[in-house]
């Protein structure tokens, strides 16, 4: 709409002159079709967003895609999705507050015991992303940010953040986002590149120095020792043993799921 050769203000001017500069648009957009919706660029963004609307319901959300045919494909995936019921969600308002109660709940449901470290390594991450942080939002570059930053950070005893450490974090990330998916609040995750650890465990006790340590500890601790270092067990496995769990005649020793760590069996 144009007054006296002039653009009025507020108002969406039509034309070619005006498309092809770009300058007016904040984002890069398509004409929506009636029933199959459109992709869009935000203003500073790299991927594409999606807008479509099912049963009369519009939805706006990131496609995490850089390319424009992959993000036609998860626009189609979209619209199918919502209308045969297995995407029932809205991605654009899932909170990270939200991808954080997921695998907590589903740890507790599970009996794992190790639920209290997972709490630990969403507090680190939601101090920085925030609670109410959109689940859009978290693209693989934030994500990148976020290992620099705890890469950078300095623990309690005055040593960096073992890169192990982040790696657990990120992948605690990663769980919560694909449980999302599988209940059908989001459709599309980013791709979380975990830090190559550097503090991996190298080198074991030769005889000689485990025949040393043995020394100096008690009498009635090294038989268990000795045993967990022939096993691999943990220690919270091996004081846990009982002689239900050993076969003598099969010559093996059976440790039970509830019993063990990662909640699997092992012989």
């Amino acid at each position: 709409i144009r007054s006296l050769g002039r653009a009025v203000p507020g108002v969406r001017p039509e034309g070619p002159d005006y498309r092809a500069s770009g300058s007016y648009f904040p984002h890069r957009e398509e004409s929506m079709s009636r029933g199959q919706g459109r992709v869009f660029r935000m203003k500073n963004s790299v991927n594409w967003w999606l807008d479509y609307s099912v049963r009369g319901q519009r939805h706006r959300e990131s496609s995490g895609m850089a390319s424009r045919a992959e993000a036609v494909r998860v626009l189609r995936e979209r619209i199918g999705g919502r209308e045969k019921g297995t995407l029932v969600g809205r991605p654009d308002q899932v909170t990270f507050a939200d991808l954080r109660q997921l695998p907590e709940r589903q740890y507790k449901l599970d009996g794992r015991r190790s639920v209290v470290r997972l709490q630990q390594a969403f507090v680190h991450l939601e101090k920085y992303f925030g609670a109410d942080a959109k689940a859009v939002d978290l693209t693989a570059g934030a994500l990148d940010g976020y290992a620099e930053h705890r890469l950078a950070q300095k623990g309690r005893l005055g040593k960096t953040i073992a890169r192990a450490t982040v790696n657990y974090e990120l992948a605690a990330l990663r769980r919560a986002f694909r449980l999302a998916i599988e209940k059908g609040l989001l459709a599309t995750m980013p791709l979380i590149k975990l830090p190559k650890p550097r503090n991996s465990r190298s080198g074991f006790f030769e005889e000689g120095e485990f025949a040393a340590v043995l020394l100096e500890l008690p009498a009635d601790v090294q038989d268990l020792v000795k045993f967990l270092r022939s096993t691999g067990w943990r220690l919270s496995e091996g004081r846990l043993l009982q002689w239900a769990m050993v076969d003598m005649e099969g010559q093996t020793i059976r440790l039970e799921d509830a019993r063990s760590k990662s909640g699997k069996p092992r012989v």
